[in-house]
């Protein structure tokens, strides 16, 4: 088939793959490189403490042009991803958040076809959900932030350099992106694939909880809920304990239920305790994306052709 003219992006973050990373390149590279005629690779290593890098630096050897974005100590996913995008320069950009493969090449020239029909951002689904936690965090992300388009477990996606640029203007700090991709206003599509491989690797999950988590304080009104549900139950025991104690005291009747009366307190100082760790992780958030100039941090950025 005839090559793409367009100058297409891949933005693949790595952080101690040392054991899948060549495979990964190996597999991406063959395959792109017979369907677009102008393409950049750009691997984002979130500090990696094994030889990633260092395979990356030896695979540019063979003859090929990658981009080493080294971002010096590990910052997580999404700010790795940020960084790399953020240099990229395709008319249209891959990322693709791990190396593994799992789901046959062809769908990365099929969802590009997609994105120029008109769909600003296609993310490649797989038809079977990864495990429970994902499971779980998708269906209740979804029912509690209703989203224009919902989200879902994916591989990797691709998106228009217009699709880009609304999302930079929406927000300078993006600590989820699938979210805000879901609802910048632009077309947005899954493209379903069968898993053709069972082993994926997983980084880091206290990372993915804490970036739940932030989701869910962000971008629903799940944590003001919760917040609203313990102060109206705390009020409720309140006035109902204080208006047990008058009608007792009234009644010249030694106090009674004593241990009801603690357990009730031990539940109200709960709902008190979990509001103020609301609040605090709000407040948290707010002065990250209002008072943080510096959105990553990056140690080198090493264009290497041979």
């Amino acid at each position: 088939m005839d090559k793409e003219k367009g100058f297409v992006s891949f933005v693949i973050y790595t952080y101690n793959d040392g054991e899948r990373v060549k495979e990964f390149l190996d597999q991406i590279y063959i395959y792109i490189s017979g369907c677009f005629e102008n393409f950049e690779i750009i691997c984002v290593d979130d500090g990696s403490t094994d030889n990633t890098v260092v395979l990356i630096k030896e695979y540019v050897s063979k003859g090929t042009s990658i981009t080493v974005v080294d971002m010096g100590f590990h910052q997580g996913l999404e700010l790795s991803m940020n960084a790399g995008v953020d240099i990229s320069i395709g008319d249209f950009v891959y990322e693709f958040d791990s190396v593994d493969i799992t789901y046959d090449l062809s769908i990365i020239y099929e969802i590009y076809k997609e994105c120029l029909e008109g769909n600003d951002i296609v993310s490649a689904c797989p038809d079977k959900n990864r495990g429970i936690g994902s499971s779980l965090f998708y269906n209740l992300y979804n029912k509690v932030s209703k989203p224009h388009y919902k989200l879902q477990a994916d591989a990797f996606r691709i998106l228009s350099r217009r699709a880009i640029n609304r999302v930079r203007s929406m927000s300078s700090v993006l600590p989820y992106r699938k979210a805000v991709y879901a609802n910048c206003g632009f077309v947005m599509k899954k493209h379903l694939f069968q898993v053709t491989s069972g082993n994926i690797h997983k980084h880091d999950n206290s990372y993915r909880i804490k970036l739940a988590i932030d989701a869910f304080v962000l971008y629903t009104d799940l944590a003001y809920k919760l917040a609203s549900f313990f102060t109206g139950f705390m009020l409720f025991m309140t006035v109902g304990i204080s208006a047990y104690a008058l009608v007792i005291r009234a009644q010249g009747i030694p106090v009674a239920g004593w241990t009801s009366i603690v357990l009730i307190i031990c539940a109200g100082f709960f709902g008190l305790g979990l509001i103020m760790a609301i609040l605090t992780k709000y407040t948290e958030l707010i002065l990250k994306t209002v008072f943080t100039h510096q959105k990553y941090i990056v140690k080198s950025v090493d264009r290497i052709s041979r």
